[in-house]
């Protein structure tokens, strides 16, 4: 039986027959199609992780709007049989029962936009829309596990040329491994800012760090090693570096085992964008 197991790394495919123990590299361009397809599928059963993590959230932000749009509507119910005629109460009910229902649109159109195929060809995207959007998705989760979100984004939005889901997928899983790095709470600092024609999003947690010899594995495929010692499927980083680089970004990171970590995305601005590959994939 003839099984082939295909590892990426920076310096090539490499095809390891286990029956004969041999193998060869080759180029990664030759296969630049086959490359993304590859990470797509795996991309894609990794957002469906996401979104079973979500999943509890979002039934807590839709949950609570519904209960009160129920107890409006009660209350609205047991006013016309009463007979009472005050107008301005009914119209008050009806008014909540519209502002919640508008919370419940908004989680749901969130959690499409995250979950949605997306366009093949690169759009301008919103960084500080995408990333508001994606971090409200969160807010049950952060508060379950005592972490506090500050953001701190620069007052002008900024473009870049992407597929909006890839990078609020990539904001999504660089905050859930903050989290995971935080089990007994703590702190989450998102900032944005420009310098030398690209966009730095930089994500700051107050967990227990990486141990120095798991620093240099934490981009590979499948490997995982959370300090909340829940398994996870070891693919969050590893796409969100290799989606990155499609569009001409990258991932930079420092930890300090024991004080915490300090995730970087840089992209290029929109401004003087030179993608990395001037085909659409």
């Amino acid at each position: 039986m003839f099984i082939a197991i295909f590892v990426i790394n920076p310096n090539g495919i490499k095809e390891a027959d286990k029956q004969t123990r041999m193998g060869y590299t080759v180029n990664p361009f030759q296969f630049d199609t086959n490359l993304f397809q590859f990470f797509s599928i795996f991309s894609h059963e990794q957002k469906l992780a996401a979104m079973g993590q979500l999943a509890s959230g979002m039934a807590h932000d839709i949950y609570n709007p519904l209960t009160s749009v129920r107890l409006a509507l009660q209350s609205t119910l047991r006013t016309l049989k009463g007979g009472e005629s005050d107008p301005s109460q009914i119209i008050d009910y009806l008014k909540l029962v519209d502002g919640e229902i508008d919370k419940c649109v908004e989680v749901t159109q969130r959690l499409l936009k995250l979950a949605a195929p997306g366009s093949e060809k690169r759009q301008p995207v919103q960084i500080h829309q995408a990333i508001t959007e994606t971090l409200a998705l969160l807010g049950f989760e952060s508060r379950e596990n005592n972490i506090q979100i500050e953001l701190q984004l620069d007052e002008e939005d900024y473009q870049v040329l992407a597929r909006e889901n890839d990078i609020r997928m990539v904001v999504l899983n660089l905050a859930q491994n903050a989290f995971h790095a935080m089990p007994q709470g703590g702190k989450l600092t998102l900032q944005t800012w420009r310098h030398d024609g690209e966009i730095y999003i930089t994500f700051i947690d107050t967990g227990c760090g990486i141990p120095p010899k798991y620093q240099s594995r934490i981009f590979d495929p499948f490997f995982t090693h959370r300090a909340d010692k829940k398994q996870g499927i070891g693919l969050g980083l590893s796409i969100s570096k290799t989606l990155l680089s499609y569009y001409g970004g990258r991932i930079e990171f420092t930890s300090e085992w024991g004080q915490g970590s300090q995730f970087t995305v840089v992209l290029p601005d929109n401004r003087f964008a030179v993608l990395s590959r001037e085909a659409d994939v």
